[in-house]
């Protein structure tokens, strides 16, 4: 069994192109990883070859019985349904489901609860048990270890071997080198793809980053030589005491070149120096106090009490295993908490200036009308600094991807007035060289900084102090 795509290109809507005349063949019985920068098109592709997404050009042969996973909300998990109605109405093979659900440590309590009111890695067990569980000719899953605990993430592991085969888009190269045999690499509007025997999952994911970076190279040495030649050719005409206008008419050419290159785009090729980003807060500061602190519902709390205290320009991370009330947590000190979620200790906040960054928010300006109006060059060269391309500075941002809308979020709260910012799950949808960039964005700002991740290696690099959550064991 085999997946055709012949000659494939793709435009999104916005104008952005994605893919230009790929060719390739993907057989079922491969177990694959699909890597690349965010915003290349890998969930794009994935919905290409399920055919949810028509290409612009070329054609799709797809006849395999294929399930299909990704963390997109849909308005079911929104609505007021229980966990049990919605395994009712999904699973097909209920012992199977169960071998699953309780393999991701899933407690059977959850399904008398409302859908909604899981946490993100608690659905994603979930959806993934369902999913796997159903039995399909081949699997693609986009994304799926984003909001995986440690256990949960090798609990798919051990799932996935059992497959026969599948694609998995993932930005956790370690996960993907543990499971797969092949892996295919979207960058430059091309697929390439490699068996894992003649390069790792880790090397493939180094080799997108340095393609992407010497793309970046490629683009600046371009303008700069696009200015050279005008220059010249303007000398060449003050020398040549002529009435001939034709190497003025070569230099203004080339200038209407370089305007387009860099149209409405100031400074885009000024480094940030040291990675430094010029906060909007300089002059607010924020110390977060907890006491024997904990949140929980109906009197029981979610987790065993804790204490910190976090002054300005400190970082303190929270981890622990999904729906221990990491993300509850956050949402008590950012006001934004369900009114059933109450607390014991003590919770002491200098500042109203708080911003939670979770799930993306819903910009509908484009890049350059959002530094435009509010946040300038700085914006935009920590934009650039991401990784996200200039061609896509137009663009609403409600129309990038996952990863690039994420970029926007975390840069925007280091960027705006807050004092206090609180990060839930900053590291998901987004690559490694994003990952690096706010490691060394983070070290030398000066914000109080919560944050809740799963990458524990991430929170290694960016933390003034770890909190490990404990489960309350004599709570139901």
């Amino acid at each position: 069994m085999v997946i055709t795509l012949k000659n494939i290109s793709y435009i999104t809507p916005s104008g952005i192109k994605l893919f230009k005349n790929v060719t390739l063949n993907i057989d079922a019985t491969w177990k694959t990883g699909l890597m690349g920068p965010n915003g290349v098109g890998k969930s794009t592709l994935l919905n290409i070859l399920i055919k949810r997404i028509t290409p612009s050009s070329g054609h799709v042969s797809n006849n395999i019985k294929a399930g299909y996973f990704s963390n997109s909300v849909n308005s079911e998990i929104n609505s007021s349904i229980t966990v049990s109605r919605y395994i009712h109405n999904h699973v097909h093979d209920l012992s199977s489901f169960n071998k699953m659900w309780y393999a991701f440590k899933l407690k059977d309590q959850l399904k008398k609860q409302l859908l909604k009111s899981l946490s993100s890695g608690e659905l994603t067990k979930l959806l993934l048990s369902i999913l796997l569980s159903n039995h399909y000719d081949y699997y693609i899953l986009d994304e799926p270890t984003v909001s995986l605990d440690t256990d949960g993430i090798d609990t798919l592991k051990d799932i996935l071997n059992t497959k026969n085969g599948f694609l998995i888009a993932s930005h956790d190269a370690n996960f993907l080198s543990d499971i797969t045999n092949h892996t295919m690499i979207v960058d430059n509007q091309q697929i390439s793809l490699y068996k894992t025997n003649t390069l790792s999952a880790a090397n493939t994911q180094r080799r997108v980053t340095e393609s992407q970076d010497k793309q970046i190279q490629r683009e600046k040495k371009s303008i700069e030589l696009l200015k050279q030649k005008s220059t010249t050719l303007r000398e060449w005409d003050k020398k040549s005491n002529s009435d001939n206008t034709k190497f003025i008419k070569r230099a203004k050419s080339i200038e209407k070149r370089i305007d387009k290159l860099t149209k409405e785009i100031p400074n885009i090729d000024k480094e940030i120096k040291n990675n430094q980003l010029n906060s909007s807060s300089t002059y607010y500061k924020a110390t977060l106090t907890v006491e024997n602190f904990s949140v929980g519902y109906n009197e029981y709390p979610l987790f065993n009490p804790i204490s910190f205290s976090a002054k300005p320009g400190k970082i303190i991370s929270l981890h622990g295993h999904n729906g221990i009330g990491k993300s509850s947590f956050l949402n008590f000190i950012n006001h934004t908490a369900s009114n059933q979620l109450n607390s014991i200790g003590k919770l002491h906040i200098s500042t109203n200036a708080i911003t939670l960054v979770s799930k993306t928010r819903t910009h509908r300006q484009s890049i350059l009308k959002l530094a435009k109006n509010n946040y300038g060059t700085d914006f935009i060269n920590g934009v650039h600094k991401l990784g996200i391309v200039r061609d896509k500075f137009n663009t609403p941002i409600i129309n990038l991807s996952s990863g690039e809308q994420k970029k926007i979020d975390l840069l925007l709260s280091l960027l705006d007035k807050s004092a206090l910012i609180l990060w839930d799950e900053p590291s998901n949808y987004i690559d490694v060289r994003t990952i690096q960039m706010l490691i060394d964005f983070v070290k030398i700002q000066s914000k109080t900084i919560v944050v809740v991740d799963h990458n524990f290696d991430f929170l290694k690099h960016i933390s003034d102090q770890i909190i490990n959550l404990s489960a309350v064991t004599n709570a139901d």
